[in-house]
């Protein structure tokens, strides 16, 4: 169950049960108004957790990054000199900001673009955002 604020609405509760209860009135799967409180709920999350990956982008330095949204991952090597793309586990230290990492997320939880977290970024050693395999920053 969840609650929730819908502007110029009021809040509403999403039950386990697949109702929406809105303004003392219970819609099922199925109603319009249902869908339309449910469709809401995801773009409002969807849009923040993009927002939030956006700032974490903002946080990677351009000279580690091929372009606004993608970290260059060929940077990265482990002390061996593998990559993140000759690998597919580790730990990776920038080339040329040793102050950046990335390790293996095993997770396996998706970014607000439905692809999977392959790889956490890491500043001083503290996460601050989520890679997918091709280095798009997808999360914080």
């Amino acid at each position: 169950m969840g609650i929730y604020f819908v502007p110029g609405i009021g809040e509403i509760a999403l039950l386990a049960t697949g109702t929406v209860v809105l303004l003392g009135t219970a819609y099922h799967v199925g109603n319009k108004i249902y869908h339309a409180v449910v469709d809401w709920i995801h773009e409002s999350k969807s849009s923040s957790a993009k927002d939030r990956a956006d700032n974490a982008a903002d946080k990677v330095p351009n000279k580690l990054k091929v372009d606004d949204k993608h970290v260059d991952l060929d940077d990265f090597v482990d002390k061996y000199g593998n990559t993140p793309k000759d690998k597919s586990s580790g730990t990776f230290r920038s080339k040329t900001d040793k102050r950046y990492t990335i390790e293996k997320d095993t997770a396996g939880h998706t970014g607000y673009d439905g692809t999977t977290k392959k790889w956490k970024i890491n500043y001083n050693d503290k996460r601050f955002g989520s890679l997918n395999e091709e280095g798009k920053v997808i999360g914080d």
